[in-house]
């Protein structure tokens, strides 16, 4: 059993009361009975010291107080050197060998059978010895396990055979050892072990890491993060206010076209009423928190404000052109319009003289009801 390791460079420890009576008792005990041994001679002297008066034992109380003050003093210094950490390192690595060692095999337990070639060994060594007397033990172990790769495989197989028997043997041994009552004193004190070893490894640990013993204050009981029913409710009008807001600011930063004829709001009205339709039969995709915006969603923005600035400056070309055509013309001929112009301007005569028989054919309707 390897030894705990010792401080050379400690300062020595300073000796008890007891300790320093007996250096200037014990060669007056040794000259009555010089045939008594150590241990005899120190039962000699603890039965004397219970005998001693208590003004002779004070003198020597007095000594070892003032040792064990210079110790302390001696020992605190000690203390803030690179040796002591050293010696320090050293200690707990011992102490973690120590923890992580197995407890004792059993000693009342079958023993285990040998291998194949174990029996081999066990076999051909005192030959290779004989012939070779004067040869070392690793050499005699090397020529053996040379001559078992020699072996073919059936050479070999009755060795395996022997050893598979051996095997069978033992497997039948250790069940009937575990029935036994030694077995059972045995694992008990196993488990014994075990639990001191892992008190010994949480008490160090704690030792190790003084640091790491911060009172905590208590911490205040969390709130379950279930939402109730009317905060999610309030939190979701909320939401819709503040979309609402910016759908607006949206729509006044935005310029407006100048208004038409009825005929072509009411053509616009019906295109527009189709394709909502169109777009309420399409699934519409979950809508996403606008807040966080990726560089992709800021461009078709970007793109989306330049659509709508060219709309309003091509409605206001058109309101331009349609003054201009209000006013008398000048005896300076007419410059010819595209083919998509007057294709344009027809469409706006047909809707007016639409416009303009609808209202006759109702103005005529209303005469006939009045003579009726």
């Amino acid at each position: 059993m390897v030894k705990a390791p010792k401080d050379p460079n400690a300062p020595k420890r300073p000796l008890s009361a007891y300790m320093l009576w007996t250096t200037s008792v014990r060669p007056d005990v040794v000259e009555e009975n010089p045939d008594a041994s150590i241990t005899e001679i120190a039962k000699l002297m603890g039965d004397m010291w219970k005998e001693v008066d208590d003004d002779e034992k004070s003198g020597f109380v007095k000594k070892a107080a003032t040792a064990k003050v210079a110790y302390n003093k001696e020992l605190e210094k000690y203390k803030s050197t690179k040796a002591y950490t050293k010696f320090r390192t050293e200690l707990a690595a011992y102490k973690e060998k120590e923890a992580k060692k197995p407890f004792k095999k059993d000693p009342n337990a079958p023993k285990r059978p040998p291998s194949s070639y174990m029996i081999f060994c066990n076999d051909t060594r005192p030959y290779v010895v004989a012939e070779y007397p004067d040869m070392e033990v690793t050499d005699v172990m090397r020529e053996v396990a040379s001559r078992w790769k020699k072996l073919s495989q059936k050479q070999q197989a009755p060795f395996v055979v022997r050893a598979q028997a051996a095997k069978e043997e033992y497997i039948e041994k250790v069940e009937a050892y575990q029935k036994t009552k030694k077995y059972k004193k045995y694992s008990e004190e196993k488990a014994e072990f075990m639990a001191k070893r892992a008190a010994k490894l949480k008490k160090t640990k704690r030792a190790e890491s003084p640091g790491r013993r911060v009172s905590r204050k208590a911490k205040k009981p969390s709130r379950s993060r279930s939402r109730t029913p009317s905060r999610s409710r309030s939190r979701g009008r909320q939401a819709r206010r503040k979309s609402r807001g910016r759908r607006s600011r949206r729509k006044s930063a935005t310029p407006k076209a100048p208004k038409r004829s009825r005929s072509a709001s009411r053509s616009r009205s019906s295109k527009s009423s189709r394709s909502r339709s169109r777009k309420a039969s399409v699934p519409k995709a979950p809508s996403r928190s606008r807040r966080k915006s990726s560089p992709g969603k800021r461009k078709v923005r970007r793109r989306r404000k330049a659509v709508t600035r060219r709309a309003a400056s091509s409605s206001r070309s058109r309101s331009v052109s349609r003054r201009s055509a209000s006013t008398p013309k000048s005896a300076s001929p007419a410059p010819r319009r595209s083919t998509s112009s007057s294709k344009k301007a027809r469409r706006r005569r047909k809707a007016a003289g639409s416009s303009t028989s609808r209202s006759r054919s109702a103005g005529k309707r209303m005469a006939r009801r009045r003579r009726a």
